[in-house]
């Protein structure tokens, strides 16, 4: 794969990832929403695993969710929507992070 189509699908994954979570009050089970974006990329996870792992890491580095681990691919990672993601979505300005998440 190009690292044009590499891009093209990342971009496009992250926009799922994002589609498919952003919505989610509680926690978000990291394994589920693997497990969607391989079914979602029509793919062996043989050929899109590592960009799922890239997306959801980039998800929580630039600060869209946040993570009850400091490893985003450990068994017991749990993403939840950031207060800043939440805010955008519902028009509302984004209130003062909590300490877990500055």
């Amino acid at each position: 794969m190009g690292a044009e189509d590499r891009a093209e699908r990342r971009s496009a994954m992250l926009a799922e990832a994002i589609r498919h979570t952003a919505h989610v009050a509680g926690e978000i089970d990291t394994h589920a929403l693997h497990a969607h974006l391989i079914t979602w990329a029509g793919v062996p996870e043989e050929e899109c695993g590592g960009d799922i792992y890239a997306t959801m890491f980039f998800m929580v580095r630039c600060g869209l969710y946040t993570t009850n681990t400091p490893d985003t691919l450990a068994a017991e990672t749990r993403l939840k929507v950031s207060h800043l993601l939440m805010g955008h979505l519902y028009d509302e300005h984004p209130p003062e992070p909590d300490d877990d998440e500055a």
